[in-house]
């Protein structure tokens, strides 16, 4: 027995593994987005604490 692929079967496969696929990606981004915010924010804040604290003794100091 032949069977005969049926393009739109292929199609309808291909689509859905390609929702799956961009699901996935988004998701992922997403994550290394908030991911990268937090530890961003985390090291500004950590700066500008010792920006802050340098500044204040070099008055101080002065």
């Amino acid at each position: 027995m032949i069977y005969f692929f049926d393009p739109s079967e292929t199609l309808v496969c291909m689509m859905a593994l390609g929702g799956i696929v961009l699901s996935v990606v988004c998701g992922l981004c997403i994550v290394l987005i908030g991911v990268w915010r937090e530890t961003c924010g985390i090291v500004l804040s950590c700066l500008m604490l010792i920006i802050g604290s340098a500044t204040l003794g070099a008055f101080l100091i002065t």
